[in-house]
């Protein structure tokens, strides 16, 4: 399985996205090889530095693969673009099982995350409307061919396990 991660801690979780990317590269199955070929693949935003693009393959560690510069986390083109990055890096790397996970700030229905340091946010923070997360996990999944039996969505933000959402994402 290859893991495709959007994180964006370009807002008050900024610490937190810096804690969760160590404690995902220094899980004791990735580096005693039981998880033997775990790849996982992320686009980063965070406050204290520019978005990134990060790639963490078992034991060797996360390696930063390109810096994006500032973008804005939540528009629906940039989501869609990091899943689709991160898909097509899972499929070169012969995977073909995938975790797409949104990790930031969850508003249940009414949507994700909020990039506080955008021009386009006006500093407020732009934030991701569920319908834009669905139709960029679909356009994503879709382009790139997946078949829907191969993907697995996860959130790691709040309000998110709620029925509403996951009738949203349908």
């Amino acid at each position: 399985m290859c893991h495709v991660m959007f994180i964006n801690g370009d807002c008050n979780l900024d610490q937190f996205a810096g804690i969760d990317m160590q404690e995902l590269n220094d899980n004791p199955t990735l580096a005693d090889g039981t998880a033997a070929g775990y790849r996982a693949f992320a686009v980063v935003d965070r406050a204290s530095s520019s978005a990134k693009k990060w790639g963490l393959t078992s034991g060797q560690g996360w390696v930063e693969m390109e810096d994006l510069g500032e973008v804005d986390m939540g528009s629906k083109a940039m989501v869609e673009s990091s899943l689709k990055w991160g898909i097509q890096q899972c499929k070169s790397a012969g995977n073909s099982l995938f975790m797409l996970s949104y990790w930031d700030h969850g508003g249940g229905i009414s949507g994700l995350g909020g990039d506080e340091h955008t021009s386009a946010s006006g500093g407020h923070g732009s934030g991701t409307s569920m319908k834009d997360y669905a139709e960029a996990c679909s356009n994503a999944i879709t382009s790139e061919s997946l078949p829907s039996s191969n993907v697995m969505l996860g959130f790691d933000a709040c309000l998110m396990s709620q029925f509403g959402v996951v009738a949203g994402l349908k």
